[in-house]
């Protein structure tokens, strides 16, 4: 989840910073809305993010999507977050929790196997589109709902509310490392990290970020009675692979030779702009969240 300030959106200057800023911030608190609903609910809300998510990724690759079944198959993507909260507990998370990163590896086998600069896909991804998407969307809102049903804390019983306090705790730590990374890399940013896909990352804001996700995770997991152990390691997958997750999207886009994959979020782009970052953060948290604790 991207923080209040992000790089991506079409408005520039003093009123667009002004308009990202405040739409993030209402993105966040709807975000942590969403996190405290009911079971029900939240997968609802989550289904209904999801397409959106799914619709974004098959309009931005659309000359690819002249195949209704590759199209079905990348829709099918929305079962996934079904079949975790139906399992619920079971050992079945596990594998929820390990499949995303996987997909991310494959995808990444897939369409990074090529150049930044060229104009077209590899062939394997012109036929396999609708497969990638669906393991890639697939999997990683999987491991959003995961994280959601991940058995905790003595704050939810305290609260009285129902799951969702671990995916809040990634998308903060998500949010710390964006905003951390914007700020430092924006006034004292020189080095950069990938100019081709992402002219405006640096080292510097990259470093700040990690550690803003690392301290994030410490803090805030204390204040939600989360073991230190996983308050650090959930900044630590949120300052690496939130990071990585940002730039791979950047790379999907290129591809696409689209500036983002939507609109819906104003000044952000699409909801898969807002995303990225959480995409590959969360599955790695609910895996070393089953590691550290469930184990």
């Amino acid at each position: 989840m991207a923080g209040p300030t992000t790089h991506s959106g079409g408005t520039s200057g003093a009123a667009g910073m002004t308009v990202r800023f405040v739409t993030g911030i209402v993105g966040v608190l709807l975000f942590i809305v969403i996190c405290m609903l009911p079971p029900v609910p939240f997968l609802v809300a989550l289904e209904l993010v999801m397409a959106v998510g799914i619709l974004e990724a098959v309009t931005a690759y659309r000359a690819l999507t002249r195949s209704p079944v590759q199209t079905v198959i990348a829709w099918s993507a929305l079962i996934y977050p079904v079949l975790v909260a139906a399992a619920s507990h079971d050992p079945a998370l596990h594998f929820a929790a390990v499949v995303a990163p996987a997909a991310v590896v494959m995808a990444l086998l897939e369409f990074g196997g090529r150049s930044a600069d060229s104009a077209t896909l590899p062939p394997g991804a012109r036929r396999f589109y609708g497969v990638l998407l669906n393991i890639w969307l697939g999997g990683t809102f999987a491991g959003m709902a995961a994280l959601y049903a991940m058995p905790h804390v003595p704050l939810n019983e305290k609260l009285g509310t129902p799951g969702g306090w671990l995916l809040l705790l990634a998308s903060l730590c998500v949010t710390a490392v964006d905003t951390a990374a914007f700020l430092v890399g924006k006034k004292w940013g020189r080095r950069l990290m990938a100019p081709k896909l992402s002219p405006k990352k640096t080292w510097e804001g990259a470093a700040a970020g990690f550690v803003a996700g690392i301290l994030a995770g410490l803090g805030i997991g204390l204040a939600m009675h989360v073991p230190a152990v996983v308050g650090i390691s959930f900044g630590f997958c949120a300052g690496f692979l939130g990071q990585c997750g940002d730039l791979f999207e950047s790379l999907l886009k290129r591809t696409a030779n689209v500036k983002d994959f939507g609109s819906i979020v104003v000044g952000h782009g699409g909801i898969l702009d807002r995303l990225d970052s959480l995409m590959f953060t969360a599955p790695a948290c609910a895996l070393l969240f089953l590691l550290l604790v469930q184990r």
